[in-house]
C-alpha cells in the first residue's frame, strides 16, 4: 500500500473518517473527521467511559424481566430459538455458477476438530438467544501466543456487555464485560473485563492484525442488525413491545380476570325463612332467647347439607307451610330460589385475543408454529398445509439472524486462520409435504 493512500472508513459504530495508512494497516493517521454523532443526553449520567444502555444502564435486563412476567413473549422466543437450532450446522464452500451462488457442503477435518474443540454447539446456543432477545451477540476470539491463529471462540453474554463510548474520531475502541451492571457504575470496578472491539465492516482480518501489534490476545467481535437511527445499541422490532405498552396490557388482562372471580358472588341459592318457622318449631322459642343463634346455625346447616353433597343428589327437598288467613292461602315457611348467576366466563376474551395476536405479529411468529394460543377460543393451531408453509417461510425470515450468529466464524475465524473460502451455516430444512411423500413413506422429521 502506497504511503498517504486515503480511504474511506465506515465503522460499524457510525464512526466515518477519511484516514491515511502508512504501510498495510500500521500507524493509521486521522486524516478528517467527517461525522462526529453527538453525545445521547443519556450517556453521562456517571457511567464513566461506559456508553450506558438505557438510562439506568440496565435495559437487557428489564428487557428479559418485563418480557417473562408476559405468559407470550418468552415461550414465543424460545419457540424461535428450537426452531433455528434444530438445524445441524454444516461446512462448506460458496462458489459462484452463472450468476447465482451455489453452497457445496465440504468435508474438512482440520475445520471440524476446531468447531468441535471451541464447542460450537454452545456456542450457537448462546448466541442465537441474544440476537433474538437483545440483537446484539459478543463473541470472543482468543489468538495463540504466536499471532498466527485465533485458538478459541468463546462468547459473552449479552446483558453482561457494553461498549465503551466513541472516540474523539466517533471509533468504539472496546467493550467492557461485567455481570453486576446494577452496582458496577464505570468500568472502573474491579470484576470489569476490558476487551478490545474488532471492527466487522472495514476488513475484520485486517484490524484484528493491526490490534496484534499491541500485544493483545483476547479481542471481542460483536455482531447485530443494525437498526436505523441507534449508536451504539440497536433495537430489534419487536421491542415496540415496550414502548407500545402492549405488554402492560397483555399483563393486565389476566390480574383483571382473577379480581373478577376473586370478587364474583358464587352463591346458587336463596333461602329465605319465615319468623314464625322459629315459634311453630320451638315452643319455648321466646322463652330461651340466649339459644336462638346455636338454633339458626344448626337450621341453617341441616338446610345445607340437604341441599349439598353427592348422596343428597336428587332427594326431595321438605318445606313447612302455613295458612295465611291474610292472605287466604298457604304459605311455605321456608322459601327457596334459585339465583341467576352473573357469569364473567366471557370477559375480556377478545382483548386477550387481540394483544396474543398483536405480540405474534410483532415477533414475527405465524400462530400455526406456536399452536393454539392461550386465550379462551384461542387462535387456531393451523392446517397442516399451514404448518409446512409457515414453516418454510419461517426459516427464510431468519436467514439474517444467522447470518448473525456465524459472522464472527465467516468474516473473522475462517479467513485468519488461513480457511479462505469456507463458509458455516445451519443446513436447509427440507420439510416433507403430501405431494411427493405418500402417506406410507411419511416420518415424523426429514433426514438430512
Amino acid at each position: 500500500m502506497e504511503e498517504n493512500q486515503e480511504f474511506w472508513l465506515f465503522d460499524d459504530h457510525k464512526a466515518i473518517a477519511v484516514v491515511s495508512f502508512a504501510d498495510n494497516f500500521t500507524n493509521p493517521v486521522p486524516y478528517q473527521t467527517v461525522n462526529n454523532p453527538k453525545k445521547d443526553t443519556y450517556l453521562d449520567y456517571g457511567f464513566g467511559n461506559v456508553a450506558a444502555w438505557g438510562s439506568d444502564n440496565l435495559v437487557p435486563q428489564r428487557i428479559y424481566e418485563q418480557a417473562t412476567e408476559n405468559g407470550l413473549v418468552a415461550p414465543i422466543l424460545n419457540r424461535k430459538a428450537e426452531l433455528i437450532l434444530s438445524k445441524d450446522w454444516e461446512l462448506g464452500i460458496e462458489k459462484k455458477v452463472g450468476n447465482e451462488k451455489v453452497f457445496e457442503p465440504q468435508v474438512n477435518p482440520e475445520i471440524d476438530d476446531y468447531l468441535e474443540m471451541v464447542n460450537v454447539d454452545e456456542y450457537l446456543m448462546q448466541a442465537t438467544n441474544d440476537n433474538l432477545w437483545f440483537n446484539h451477540i459478543f463473541p470472543v476470539a482468543v489468538v495463540n501466543k504466536e499471532g498466527t491463529k485465533i485458538s478459541n471462540v468463546s462468547i459473552q453474554k449479552t446483558a453482561h456487555c457494553r461498549f465503551s463510548k466513541q472516540n474523539s474520531y466517533g471509533v468504539i475502541e472496546k467493550v467492557y464485560v461485567n455481570a453486576n451492571w446494577e452496582i458496577a457504575h464505570s468500568e472502573a470496578n474491579s470484576y470489569t473485563q476490558t476487551y478490545p472491539l474488532i471492527s466487522r465492516t472495514y476488513n475484520p482480518v485486517g484490524d484484528l492484525q493491526q490490534k496484534l501489534r499491541g500485544g493483545e490476545r483476547m479481542f471481542m467481535y460483536p455482531a447485530y442488525i443494525p437498526d436505523l437511527v441507534n449508536t451504539y445499541y440497536n433495537d430489534l422490532a419487536w421491542h415496540c413491545l415496550f414502548k407500545s405498552e402492549t405488554l402492560d396490557w397483555a399483563k393486565s388482562i389476566p390480574k383483571y380476570k382473577k379480581a373478577l372471580m376473586n370478587n364474583q358472588f358464587s352463591a346458587e341459592m336463596l333461602i329465605e325463612i319465615d319468623a314464625r318457622y322459629w315459634k311453630l318449631t320451638y315452643e319455648d322459642w321466646d322463652k330461651k332467647p340466649e339459644v336462638k343463634e346455636s338454633r339458626k346455625k344448626e337450621v341453617k346447616t341441616k338446610i345445607n347439607d340437604m341441599l349439598t353433597g353427592a348422596k343428597n343428589a336428587g332427594t326431595p327437598i321438605y318445606a313447612p307451610m302455613l295458612f295465611d288467613e291474610k292472605l287466604n292461602q298457604q304459605v311455605s315457611l321456608i322459601k327457596f330460589t334459585p339465583i341467576k348467576r352473573n357469569e364473567t366466563s366471557g370477559t375480556y376474551i377478545e382483548d386477550s385475543q387481540e394483544v396474543s395476536s398483536l405480540i405474534l405479529f410483532a415477533l414475527n411468529m405465524p400462530a400455526p408454529l406456536m399452536g393454539t394460543s392461550p386465550s379462551k377460543g384461542g387462535l387456531g393451531g393451523g392446517s397442516g398445509s399451514d404448518v409446512r408453509e409457515y414453516f418454510n417461510l419461517f426459516h427464510y425470515s431468519t436467514l439474517v439472524h444467522e447470518k448473525i450468529i456465524f459472522e464472527v466464524f465467516n468474516k473473522l475465524v475462517f479467513p485468519f486462520n488461513g480457511w479462505k473460502g469456507y463458509k458455516i451455516r445451519f443446513k436447509k430444512p427440507q420439510l416433507q409435504t403430501l405431494d411427493n411423500v405418500s402417506p406410507s413413506q411419511r416420518e415424523a422429521a426429514p433426514k438430512n
